[in-house]
């Protein structure tokens, strides 16, 4: 793997991986072993490196979105909410009347079980409210495209 120039984060997942399948095979190798093959990875990050998008980047993005996608798009970029953790907010975890709007996530929709509390900034509290009045819509026509996707 390191002569295919795979990321050091990479052939530590295949190694890790390699290392269950054989002691779920009864196939037991020693420490020494596994020493030496995780010293031969060189380095120990990911090989990508993060950027924060430009605020040209994000319009270009916002262009081709639906206004569900660019409420959820906003709440996330300005909030630094992750993914499930947004899509898990009920209408009562926003507060849209308090300057800046408030988000409330529960603990059991965290990573860490704690709940915490974010800001929204001004730009997703105007696309969340140009999305809430015809989010329950959309739910609904969800639901019944679900159903039957399920009946057929």
């Amino acid at each position: 793997m390191t002569k295919a120039d795979r990321p050091p984060k990479t052939i530590r997942v295949f190694l890790v991986s390699a290392k269950m399948f054989l002691l779920e095979s009864d196939v037991e190798l020693s420490q020494r072993f596994w020493r030496r093959l995780r010293r031969r990875i060189q380095g120990s990050r990911a090989r990508t490196i993060d950027r924060v998008p430009s605020n040209k980047e994000l319009r270009d993005i916002m262009k081709h979105l639906d206004i569900h996608c660019q409420a959820l798009f906003l709440l996330l970029a300005s909030s630094g909410m992750r993914i499930g953790e947004a899509l898990q907010l009920s209408p009562e975890d926003i507060d849209l009347t308090r300057q800046p709007a408030k988000v409330t996530i529960r603990g059991q929709h965290t990573k860490s079980g704690n709940p915490r509390t974010t800001f929204l900034s001004r730009e997703a509290v105007e696309a969340l409210k140009q999305w809430l009045p015809h989010r329950d819509n959309y739910l609904d026509a969800a639901s019944r495209k679900s159903r039957h996707k399920k009946a057929s």
